[in-house]
């Protein structure tokens, strides 16, 4: 009975081993670090009027920043969600929400 749990423990160190080398695996970390690398990095989103929205992602929400002649504004954007019970049927209402963080001149 033992042997057959060291089998089974050692079998399934084994397929993780070879799941997490495996290429597919490598190259779905690797894009993932690309991505949220890229994200980190400011980006030009829209133009319009003289105006300019750049959006970034340091952490778990997107922030926006927008330059408007002297005037920088940077946004913080989430989604502020309530679930609500009414009998057996439970639906979820989200609301999005923004507040400013900063506003400076350029």
């Amino acid at each position: 009975m033992l042997l057959v749990i060291a089998v089974a423990i050692l079998g399934f160190i084994g397929f993780m081993t070879w799941y997490q080398l495996r290429p597919e695996t490598v190259a779905q970390r690797k894009a993932d670090a690309d991505r949220i690398a890229a994200e980190r990095l400011p980006r030009k989103v829209n133009e319009a009027n003289g105006c300019e929205v750049w959006a970034f992602k340091p952490g778990d929400r997107w922030l926006y920043f927008t330059r408007c002649g002297a005037k920088t504004e940077t946004t913080n954007a989430w989604n502020e969600c309530h679930t609500r019970t009414a009998g057996k049927v439970t639906s979820t209402v989200c609301t999005p929400k923004t507040a400013v963080i900063t506003q400076e001149p350029k």
